[in-house]
């Protein structure tokens, strides 16, 4: 039981986290004009996932970005995002959805 909870919470995590990397990124990977406090809540749920997703097949996430690895994804405090971190983490998310739903 308790290790599906923590599986619906990590969906919802990603769920999230795709929520609030929409409203931050345009399509074409350039930041929004969206606010000081979606960036910072942006970089709080990075840091909680980074955690949490960990590529199969023994590949490193400090291969993808050297920030992913070390959990660093921006200033809570300003809002400033370190682009490369975000943006390789939501690549390695991809690849984990994709995963999941080709298992």
């Amino acid at each position: 039981m308790k290790e599906e909870s923590n599986n619906q919470k990590n969906h919802n995590t990603i769920q999230e986290f795709l929520l609030y990397y929409e409203a931050v990124f345009n399509e074409d990977g350039s930041i929004k004009l969206c606010g000081r406090e979606k960036c910072k809540k942006l970089i709080e749920i990075s840091e909680e996932l980074c955690v949490k997703v960990e590529p199969e097949g023994g590949s490193s996430k400090e291969a993808l970005c050297p920030k992913v690895a070390t959990g660093e994804f921006g200033s809570k405090e300003t809002g400033f995002i370190y682009e490369v971190a975000v943006k390789a983490l939501k690549e390695l998310i991809d690849v984990w959805l994709f995963m999941q739903d080709n298992k």
